[in-house]
């Protein structure tokens, strides 16, 4: 028998999930209007339900350099309500199962603040880990110029360790495929 997998590890691709989560960041102009309503026909055609997951309230993160951190958040929040009325229109092009869960949502999960503490922890102790962090940290830090260099890699990390977690808290919950349009 020649069996050309044998050995190998295989996973089902992401056609096999019923459940997709879509990640919306604030600001992103594919995840609005035309651009939004193809995306949920798209999504209606391919998943059995999906989770809206808006980075609204996360993005606060990336405002706080500049605003300081209540501003940033009351901001995030308003940017937040503001997609919700904008998106209005697309999301009721749903035609499966659907719900928005906003990032203050995430934070207040059971669960959550354990497991952002740990994936702190091993941010500080597992290197590889803590190399594809500081990699994203770059990214951010040169697209953001602007901002003060230390206080865009402190923003940009607690972004990421934040959504990682949320992330995270999703998977143990249920599988699902990720889409960022």
């Amino acid at each position: 028998m020649n069996n050309t997998n044998a050995g190998k590890a295989t996973s089902p691709g992401w056609q096999e999930n019923e459940i997709c989560c879509l990640d919306v960041s604030l600001n992103n102009r594919y995840q609005v209007g035309v651009y939004l309503e193809s995306t949920v026909d798209w999504i209606n055609r391919r998943f059995a339900s999906c989770i809206i997951s808006l980075g609204d309230t996360l993005h606060r993160h990336n405002l706080a350099p500049v605003h300081g951190a209540d501003s940033a958040y009351r901001l995030t929040r308003e940017m937040g309500d503001c997609w919700l009325r904008e998106a209005r229109t697309a999301l009721s092009r749903f035609t499966i199962e659907h719900k928005v869960i906003r990032s203050d949502e995430w934070l207040k999960m059971p669960g959550f603040d354990p497991l952002h503490e740990e994936l702190w922890g091993y941010y500080y102790t597992h290197s590889p880990f803590h190399r594809i962090v500081e990699d994203d940290v770059e990214k951010f830090t040169a697209r953001h110029q602007h901002l003060d260099e230390n206080a865009a890699r402190k923003a940009s990390r607690a972004y990421l360790m934040e959504e990682t977690a949320a992330d995270i808290l999703l998977s143990q919950s249920c599988r699902t495929t990720h889409l960022y349009p």
